[in-house]
């Protein structure tokens, strides 16, 4: 019977994804982030950036935990076992990718300054790694409407956090 029980809550419990969020408040053009109340399961397999990153080592080390902190896999049953790559807060996954997509092929094609799009990405990254701890709703729709580059990092920049 307690087996029983504990498979039955063992499979509710994994299909809860989502996680305890506290309330985000928008005020005075700046909406202010405030920490989640509860954080993922760490034994499944996380997500992780392969090879060097054209703008060095710190932007590679950065998406490297950006991706560590967003995707993780999932093994799907059945005959043809195959891993699923699973992502959270896929609004600011999709724009960081964007935005990293944005400079590396600037940087390759010799359109953009390699220093100034280091600083950008860095920051841009520094920014999605910490929104993972925090309640992002609010953030996520907002990021949705946006369509360049340019309005994807202002509004990162505009972020405050608590």
């Amino acid at each position: 019977m307690n087996q029983l029980f504990l498979s039955i809550l063992l499979v509710i419990c994994s299909f809860n994804i989502s996680q305890g969020q506290a309330i985000a408040a928008d005020g005075g053009g700046a909406i202010y982030l405030n920490k989640n109340e509860a954080d993922i399961d760490n034994s499944l397999k996380r997500g992780y950036y392969v090879g060097p990153h054209i703008l060095g080592d710190t932007i590679t080390m950065l998406l490297n935990k950006f991706e560590n902190d967003y995707s993780y896999y999932k093994e799907s049953g059945g005959a043809y076992s195959t891993e699923e790559k699973i992502v959270l807060k896929a609004p600011i996954y999709k724009a960081v990718k964007k935005v990293n997509k944005y400079y590396e092929k600037g940087v390759k094609k010799n359109k953009l300054a390699e220093a100034s799009s280091y600083e950008s990405m860095k920051r841009v990254l520094n920014i999605a790694i910490k929104l993972r701890n925090y309640d992002t709703r609010t953030v996520e729709a907002g990021l949705g409407k946006l369509k360049t580059v340019k309005e994807i990092e202002d509004y990162l920049y505009s972020l405050k956090f608590r």
